[in-house]
């Protein structure tokens, strides 16, 4: 129970839940439930909602890894062993191609084992970056005081947050919030509330009541949007960066990090917790996306929006507990061939040519 405590086991619930929202939008997303329905039906309006619920999922993931390694010692082993793992799924789904309905070419498997400059997945590029810049990003954060870091936060807040979105313009290229320095300014948000605390928000009936009316206010505003022929203003305040998606995300963190939580669940998110990025890197794995996701959820679109929904979260908990499973047959692999050991030696390496190379780094 000592060591749940010390992992902080809300963050753990706090990752599981964020996959899983993560994996729910893509499937409605890529699966086509997005685009099955007149936009004003019950089943358009229903399929809506529950995806501006989950935007803040991927703004919560990236402010974990602040939260997590901001007091943490660098380790280019996990970035290794992180590398290792997008391309074990990679090619995992390469050699399955043929299963799934496509042709096998020698391009998959490059790709496969170079996921970054091929883009595999937006997120592992972008978190590439990042994790490559957090010791310096560590440094910056141990270095300010609160009010600076304060000070620090409500200036990106303003650049690329608010300003863009109140001026309907991305400046500053961000598209959205897929780009490297929008998951830097998310890790910096972390790392800043795990050194100088969580804002609170007032509680967790406010936290929740902040959540909601986030999520309603940027689904209402894609209504209003469509409603008055400017359907390109409909996604505006359902970006990564949008206010509201950001003030999402801080409440949902809030909700979660810090907090007690019965046993049983703390042994759950435990457990499970150290397995969601392989879920994200198997189900969006660009071969499996197209070949077993893409369109294949339209098939609900003829159902009543009870029964959608429920053949919706059937498909969602059959993906996401089948890429669970997967990713612990990976780590059970991985424990076997010692890989982990392995990428600690080149480590081990590294650290050592750096000494050698800049004599006076660790001055």
């Amino acid at each position: 129970m000592t060591n749940i405590k010390k992992r902080d086991a809300g963050i753990d619930l706090l990752r599981v839940l964020a996959m899983g929202l993560i994996v729910l939008h893509h499937l409605m997303l890529h699966g086509g439930l997005t685009t099955a329905f007149p936009e004003f039906s019950a089943s358009g309006l229903t399929i809506h909602l529950f995806n501006a619920a989950t935007r803040c999922a991927v703004n919560v993931y990236a402010l974990i890894s602040g939260y997590v390694l901001v007091s943490s010692r660098f380790r280019p082993s996990r970035l290794i062993v992180l590398w290792l793992q997008a391309a074990f799924y990679g090619i995992l789904a390469a050699l399955c191609l043929p299963l799934m309905g496509g042709v096998l070419h020698p391009l998959h498997l490059f790709s496969a084992i170079t996921p970054v400059s091929h883009d595999q997945y937006w997120y592992f590029t972008c978190y590439f970056v990042v994790f490559c810049l957090s010791p310096f990003l560590n440094q910056l954060l141990h270095t300010l005081s609160k009010r600076q870091t304060g000070l620090m936060m409500l200036a990106l807040t303003m650049l690329f947050s608010i300003l863009p979105t109140f001026m309907l313009t991305d400046r500053f290229q961000l598209n959205g919030g897929y780009h490297p320095v929008w998951l830097t300014v998310m890790y910096l948000f972390g790392g800043a509330m795990r050194l100088h605390g969580i804002p609170r928000f007032g509680g967790r009936v406010k936290s929740c009541a902040v959540i909601m009316g986030c999520i309603l206010l940027g689904w209402g505003f894609r209504l209003a949007a469509l409603s008055a022929n400017a359907k390109w203003l409909g996604e505006w305040l359902l970006q990564y960066t949008s206010p509201t998606v950001l003030a999402c995300s801080m409440a949902l963190f809030a909700v979660f990090a810090g907090r007690e939580w019965p046993g049983w669940v703390s042994k759950a998110a435990l457990a499970l917790s150290p397995l969601t990025f392989g879920v994200y890197l198997l189900h969006d794995n660009p071969l499996v996306r197209e070949h077993l996701i893409k369109m294949r959820l339209t098939g609900l679109a003829g159902l009543n929006p009870v029964m959608m929904l429920g053949g919706l979260f059937a498909c969602w908990a059959g993906v996401y507990g089948v890429c669970l499973l997967m990713e612990w047959l990976r780590t059970r692999l991985f424990a076997a061939l010692k890989i982990s050991a392995l990428c600690d030696g080149m480590e081990k390496k590294l650290f050592t040519w750096t000494r050698r190379v800049f004599p006076r780094a660790d001055a």
